[in-house]
């Protein structure tokens, strides 16, 4: 089975578009759609009408229309995707059917890493810059009805750190005795008949003359969004480009503690929901963001004034809170930074001094003197830091000589 795999949001769609043009349809296993391809399965299994109605309506009251059409309108010539692409290949009874070695099936990374390598005869993995790859999730996951105020935004590499270690794993494993060819998305855009042809030559047939690329396809760039775990991506990138598996797995090792903290999921009886250790975080530093929580929990008819912050009760880290020290329940609740009139901006820049000032130091480490001041003042100006924190910011990393100066 030739295996088209890669982060999610890798560019791994549009290999499939190619190979099914340059191989044959009839080659390609999945679906062109798969949500909607679920949705006729399920409604032409439907006993009778009344139980066809309720699908209908429910799948109209989750979204899944509109989610529907994002998918389309982010992928129109489609992903291609069967049974396999997230759970990865296993034997199960009538497998042999399914593929053979000209079988051409997407399976992205994580899917990767719980497949059995008996049924993969190459593989052609797709690399993207990570950053594009957390825009395009984030435009990709955004239902119809956030819960996330919009100054809240859910780029983050998490999810490209661990399942691209995760499949570097597999790779460092089974990858000796595997064919693999790294594609990178960009080099595909700006390139097409010079990539594809690397990949006729890697698979030894295949008429990629009339590829389905465009330029239009490359809508996700890259943010300026600050978070603790870019740098780990951006190695890892460069790594798996390399093949140097072992490294991409001590890179992961070496960021375990802050990617921990970042999976770490925290009750808010405030907004009766599970909350990102980055949103609390958020909440907690960035004024408007814990307003727009307040707001929202308003508009939901919550309580939200008699409730405490669990992150600061118990249920976040200690070593990341004020002395160290957590608040009783009755504490966070009559100290709540959701009053409008409650915590001032001393409190506030207190928190930005231990929460966010290890995060942006590591981040702008290294960086040129004049991009640094750029990305503090825009901190400053769209994420409400304190200007003193800045200051504090700016004048340690000069001091360090950690910038070049202009």
């Amino acid at each position: 089975m030739i295996v088209v795999s890669g982060c999610p949001r890798s560019g791994t769609s549009l290999m499939m578009q190619c190979l099914r043009r340059a191989l044959g349809k009839d080659r390609v296993m999945g679906a062109k759609f798969p949500p909607q391809a679920r949705r006729e399965r399920a409604l032409a299994r439907a006993a009778h009408e009344h139980q066809r109605r309720t699908l209908e309506y429910v799948q109209q009251q989750m979204g899944d229309s509109e989610r529907l059409q994002k998918a389309k309108d982010m992928n129109p010539k489609g992903f291609w995707e069967c049974q396999y692409s997230v759970q990865g290949v296993q034997w199960h009874p009538g497998i042999e059917q399914n593929m053979g070695a000209d079988t051409v099936c997407k399976i992205v990374s994580q899917g990767l890493a719980r497949s059995n390598p008996a049924y993969i005869d190459r593989i052609i993995y797709m690399l993207r810059d990570p950053r594009e790859v957390a825009k395009s999730q984030e435009d990709l996951q955004r239902g119809p009805l956030p819960r996330v105020a919009e100054v809240f935004t859910v780029h983050t590499p998490r999810m490209f750190v661990k399942v691209t270690e995760s499949a570097a794993q597999w790779l460092s494993d089974y990858g000796a005795d595997i064919p693999v060819l790294m594609m990178d998305f960009g080099a595909l855009l700006e390139d097409p008949p010079g990539e594809l042809e690397r990949v006729r030559e890697f698979l030894g047939e295949g008429d990629f003359s009339n590829p389905p690329v465009e330029q239009t396809l490359h809508r996700s760039k890259p943010e300026d969004v600050s978070h603790p775990l870019w740098p780990a991506a951006d190695r890892m990138y460069n790594l798996m480009g390399k093949k140097r598996w072992a490294d991409v797995h001590r890179t992961r090792q070496e960021y375990a503690p802050q990617l921990q903290r970042e999976e770490k999921m925290i009750v808010c009886p405030r907004r009766e929901s599970r909350s990102a250790y980055g949103e609390c975080i958020k909440c907690r530093t960035i004024p408007r963001v814990s307003r727009n929580f307040r707001r929202q929990a308003e508009q939901d008819g919550i309580d939200w004034a008699s409730e405490p912050c669990t992150f600061e009760t118990g249920m976040g880290l200690q070593q990341d809170l004020p002395d160290g020290d957590y608040l009783s329940i009755d504490e966070s609740a009559r100290l709540s930074h959701w009053q409008t009139d409650g915590r001032g901006d001393d409190w506030w820049a207190e928190n930005q001094r231990l929460l966010r000032k290890p995060q942006v130091l590591r981040r702008l480490e290294g960086e040129p003197a004049d991009a640094v001041r750029d990305v503090l003042a825009d901190q400053v100006q769209k994420n409400g830091m304190d200007p003193s924190v800045a200051a504090e910011i700016e004048a340690e990393l000069l001091d360090q000589g950690t910038t070049t100066t202009t």
